[in-house]
């Protein structure tokens, strides 16, 4: 298998060479509104940073002009509103906080911003990272452009429609159990959850500080290589996947087939043989009977650190909090110390579990979301997560890294793939899912229903 290439990652955002200042900074108002229009029926973001972007747009034509363009020159991103910007309202989607005001950037976006990209916006998400929908009763629900009947994914929504619409080029979020990758799948882009504490979370606001991961949103997964590396500070490293064939596991029953449509299941045997053709993989049986286990055990231990983190605020005032998510404190308050050991002690057992499939499989291959999203209002949003996190909040029991991919389309929603494997892998998963990219589509599609900025292609 050949190089996956250097990213461009070119959306839009990248300005012309040689234009002056006037001519930049007229663009980049332009963009702006563009966006603030789209925005008021989408609901992806909590508010523009015009003045942080006027002040990234100045480093960006500063180091133009001296002869040394920043590696990222001007693209845009958002970042999801638990992640820290310095002056801006850092509300994690709740009325609750929402006037906490950060002093400083989170480190990963000083990282991004020193690096060239341009902040327009802080996006909106489900309130606390607590729960997989992005219905928000205080900032709105973030509406899925492929169908506004059907829930956007979460946490990390916000961040997501903004690249599916061709806002930006790339956006952070974060992942507990499957924030990022849930709603890339939904909304049809890449997205990466890195090896547990790969990326500094100095600076982000945490929901379970065990899971906790700073993760990333971009249309390809060859971006997604090069922005982690801008992410932790290091050289980009990009070329082949490595020995190949890679043994690819895909499920043939038990947990990880129960509940999965027709179309998602189809999408992940077509991709599985995409990748064998191409060389890249040998197909194997894979299985994790402690599956279901590790699913409840992961939710479980996720509660009870959500509680220590936001029960104090809580029991001193819910009136702050939307009904959806004190009902999920509710329920964390009910786990007590004991219990907590208990799955503490369990997490050890079950990680050991899944990290011997590494000794059979290089990479797990699993539709990331096993069917497409519930309706939005008739469906409990407890549910609709417990369906969307089916099969992405084990993996963070292990801290392991896992990339989601669109693989296909199912009645015009699109259908993603989640590549797992080993701890300090990321790297291998974005260059296996860059070389997929190269052989197929499915990542060049966008929705079609709110007049994307870049709207190049449709949902049929």
């Amino acid at each position: 298998m050949g190089e996956t290439g250097v990213s461009t990652i070119d959306t839009f955002g990248v300005l012309p060479a040689g234009v002056n200042a006037a001519v930049a900074l007229s663009y980049l108002h332009r963009v702006l509104a563009a966006i603030e229009t789209e925005n008021r029926s989408t609901k992806a973001l909590i508010s523009l940073t015009e003045s942080e972007a006027e002040e990234d747009l100045e480093r960006v034509l500063s180091a133009r002009h001296s002869g040394s363009p920043l590696p990222l020159d001007g693209r845009f991103f958002v970042v999801k509103n638990n992640i820290d910007v310095g002056g801006v309202p850092g509300t994690l989607g709740s009325e609750h906080f929402s006037h906490r005001i950060p002093e400083h950037d989170a480190d990963v976006v000083q990282k991004f911003r020193e690096a060239g990209a341009i902040l327009v916006g802080v996006a909106n998400m489900h309130e606390l990272a607590f729960g997989a929908t992005s219905e928000n009763a205080y900032f709105g629900t973030v509406q899925n452009p492929w169908d506004i009947t059907r829930n956007a994914g979460g946490s990390s929504g916000g961040s997501a429609v903004a690249v599916a619409l061709g806002w930006v080029d790339f956006s952070l979020g974060t992942d507990t159990g499957g924030s990022v990758r849930c709603p890339a799948a939904i909304e049809g882009v890449s997205g990466l959850r890195p090896t547990f504490d790969e990326v500094s979370a100095h600076g982000v606001y945490p929901l379970a500080p065990s899971f906790d991961t700073v993760g990333l949103f971009s249309r390809t997964a060859v971006d997604l290589e090069l922005l982690l590396d801008i992410a932790v500070g290091v050289e980009s490293r990009h070329g082949t996947v490595g020995p190949t064939p890679l043994r690819i596991g895909i499920p043939t029953g038990g947990y990880f087939t129960e509940g999965v449509g027709s179309g998602a299941a189809q999408a992940l045997m077509d991709m599985g043989r995409v990748l064998e053709r191409s060389g890249a993989a040998t197909l194997v049986d894979f299985d994790l009977p402690d599956a279901k286990r590790s699913d409840y055990v992961s939710r479980m231990i996720v509660r009870a650190e959500a509680w220590r983190v936001h029960g104090v605020g809580f029991e001193e005032d819910s009136s702050g909090f939307g009904a959806d998510v004190a009902s999920r404190l509710q329920l964390a308050k009910s786990i007590d110390s004991a219990e907590e050991a208990s799955l503490s002690d369990e997490r050890v057992e079950l990680t050991k579990k899944i990290d011997d499939i590494f000794e059979y499989v290089d990479v797990i291959l699993l539709p990331t979301v096993p069917r497409a999203p519930s309706l939005l209002g008739p469906v409990d949003p407890l549910k609709s997560t417990e369906q969307n996190l089916a099969f992405t909040y084990l993996w963070g029991l292990a801290g392991l890294p896992a990339l989601s991919v669109p693989c296909g389309f199912d009645d015009g929603m699109p259908i993603g793939a989640q590549l797992i494997s080993r701890r300090g892998s990321d790297r291998m998963l974005c260059r296996l899912g860059a070389h997929y990219q190269e052989l197929t589509n499915w990542h060049l599609r966008r929705p079609s229903g709110f007049g994307a900025l870049h709207n190049s292609s449709s949902n049929e």
